[in-house]
C-alpha cells in the first residue's frame, strides 16, 4: 500500500484542526508530521503517538545540510517535515496547515484519482490558456481570485470550453472552503467573508496555462518531491506562490500539468494582520505576472529536475525575486534530497 504523509508547520499547541488531522491520519495509517519553530510549545506535543513532532532541536541535529542554514521563525522550516517524510518512505506528501480542517474526502488514498473527484483518467483540461482564475471555475458567480494571480488577470473570462484529456499530473491542488486562499487586496475589500466553493469536476491546466497554488491542501507525488522546496529569501506570503510558479514551469517540461479539485479542507484561519500580508504581497502585485513570463522564456529542454530547479531560481535571483543566498539553501535541499533517493 502506498505510504501517505501529511506535513504542517506550526507555532501553536495542537489546534482543533491539527487534532482532526492527527486522528484521521492514525485511523487511515498515514503519518502526520508537525515541524515546529522557536515559538512552538514542544511540551504540548510530547508523548503523542499520532503526531511525529520535529522540534528545533531535532531539526538542528537531523544531519540534513539544511539544518545549519534555515533561519528560525520561518515557514521554510516545514521543509524538515518534508525531508523526514521522504526519509520514512513516503509515496505521497499532503501539504497543509494547522488551521485547515479536513472534510469528507481528504483521507482518500492518492493512488487512485477518486480522491480528487474523478471516475476515470479523463479530466477537463485547459491548454495554453495563459493566466486562469481557477476560482471562477469553482465559484461561477463570485468575485474571488487566488493569492498569487496577477490582479490584471482576475476578471479574465475562463476559456469558453475545455476538452477531456488524460490526467498527466503529479501535483494536485485541493481548494479550501471557509477562508479560501485569497490575497490581502480581496480581504481588505471583502472582510470576514465565509465562502464555500461549488462541487465541480476537477480541472487540469497544461501547457502555457498558469494559476498560482498554495501549501494549504496540495498533494505531491514522489516523482516531484524535489519541487517541494520553499524559497527562504522572499516574503512569507510569497514562498509557496513562487514555488507554485516554478513547479508549474518544470512539470510542463515533463509533459505534465497541475490538477485543481474541489475543497476537501475548511480553513479556520489563524489570526493575520491583513496590512502585513498586503506589505508582503505588494511586490507580486507590481510584478503582475512578469516572473511567470520570465520562467516561461527559459530553455529547460533536456535538463534534469535539479538543473531545471537551479535554472528557475537563478532567474529568480537575477530579477530580484529571491536573493543570492537562495543558491546555497537550494543546493543544500538538492543534496539532502539526493541522499534520500529523491529523483533529481
Amino acid at each position: 500500500m502506498p505510504k501517505h504523509s501529511i506535513v504542517v508547520t506550526s507555532i501553536n499547541s495542537p489546534t482543533d484542526c491539527v487534532e482532526l488531522l492527527a486522528s484521521g491520519a492514525l485511523e487511515h495509517g498515514w503519518n502526520f508530521y508537525v515541524a515546529g519553530d522557536t515559538k512552538t510549545p514542544e511540551k504540548a506535543y510530547a508523548g503523542r503517538e499520532d503526531i511525529l513532532f520535529l522540534g528545533i532541536g531535532a531539526q538542528k541535529s537531523s544531519g540534513f545540510a539544511l539544518s545549519s542554514l534555515v533561519p528560525e521563525r520561518t515557514y521554510g522550516r516545514k521543509m524538515f517535515g518534508y525531508l523526514q517524510a521522504i526519509s520514512d518512505g513516503s509515496d505521497y506528501i499532503i501539504d497543509t496547515d494547522d488551521d485547515n480542517r479536513p472534510k469528507k474526502g481528504f483521507f482518500q488514498p492518492r493512488d487512485t484519482l477518486a480522491f480528487c473527484g474523478l471516475t476515470s483518467d479523463q479530466c477537463v483540461t485547459f491548454s495554453d490558456a495563459g493566466w486562469v482564475n481557477i476560482y471562477r471555475y469553482f465559484a461561477t458567480a463570485a468575485n474571488i481570485w487566488p493569492r498569487g494571480n496577477p490582479l490584471s488577470e482576475i476578471k479574465t473570462p475562463l476559456p469558453v470550453t475545455g476538452c477531456l484529456q488524460p490526467v498527466k499530473a503529479s501535483i494536485f491542488q485541493g481548494l479550501a472552503d471557509g477562508a479560501p486562499d485569497i490575497d490581502a487586496v480581496h480581504r481588505l475589500v471583502h472582510p470576514h467573508s465565509e465562502f464555500l466553493f461549488e462541487d465541480r469536476p476537477p480541472l487540469q491546466l497544461v501547457g502555457n496555462t498558469w494559476c498560482s497554488f498554495n501549501s494549504q491542501n496540495t498533494t505531491w507525488s514522489k516523482d516531484v518531491f524535489l519541487l517541494l522546496y520553499l524559497p527562504l529569501t522572499c516574503s512569507f506570503r510569497m514562498t509557496d506562490i513562487y514555488r507554485s510558479y516554478i513547479a508549474q514551469r518544470i512539470v510542463r517540461e515533463l509533459g505534465q500539468g497541475v490538477v485543481f479539485h474541489s475543497a476537501t479542507v475548511h480553513q479556520d484561519r489563524n489570526e493575520h494582520s491583513i496590512i502585513r500580508d498586503f506589505r508582503d504581497e505588494v511586490m507580486n502585485y507590481l510584478d503582475d505576472g512578469l516572473f511567470a513570463q520570465r520562467l516561461d522564456a527559459l530553455d529547460l529542454a533536456g535538463m534534469s529536475l535539479a538543473d531545471m530547479l537551479r535554472e528557475c531560481y537563478a532567474c529568480g535571483t537575477l530579477h530580484g525575486y529571491v536573493t543570492a543566498a537562495e543558491t546555497d539553501y537550494l543546493q543544500a535541499w538538492i543534496g539532502d534530497c539526493g541522499k534520500l533517493g529523491v529523483a533529481l
